[in-house]
């Protein structure tokens, strides 16, 4: 099987990107050991999902046997994007969740108000009370361990 010149340099580039992104996501992992379990646990969870998708592009890249082919490893490539995608919120979702929880307390208040305009959004009754008191819950659990 011939590899074209352009899918040689592009399966290349991707093995450079998965090398470094285990390198990097190790050295990170090293370096939040000592200060936090959740912080090492989501450096490793976004690590993996870059590792993921390098890998994946990689072995696609380097298999593609031409332009109109649809293999696995296409398919692969493509689900990895989104794997990836969701690595990349780890981060930022374990920095900024009491950021979240702040705004949140008071969109669950206001859903909880929408219910209570009269011809609006009417649900049963019973349906109505578990709601409200499903929203004050989550809105004093919030609070309490924000």
């Amino acid at each position: 099987m011939k590899i074209s010149h352009n899918e040689l340099f592009n399966s290349f580039s991707h093995l450079t990107g998965a090398v470094a992104s285990i390198i990097v996501t190790i050295a990170y992992i090293l370096a939040s050991y000592d200060v936090d379990r959740y912080l090492m646990i989501s450096v490793f969870l976004s690590g993996i999902s870059y590792a993921v998708l390098f890998i994946s592009s990689f072995i696609h890249h380097a298999t593609k046997a031409g332009e109109t082919e649809t293999s696995l490893w296409l398919k692969l490539d493509h689900s990895a994007i989104f794997i990836m995608m969701a690595g990349s919120y780890v981060g930022p979702l374990y920095i900024y969740a009491p950021l979240c929880m702040i705004s949140i307390i008071p969109m669950a208040l206001l859903w909880d108000s929408v219910d209570s305009i009269p011809g609006r959004y009417r649900l049963p009754r019973a349906l109505s009370s578990v709601h409200s008191c499903g929203s004050r819950f989550a809105c004093g659990g919030a609070l309490l361990f924000d």
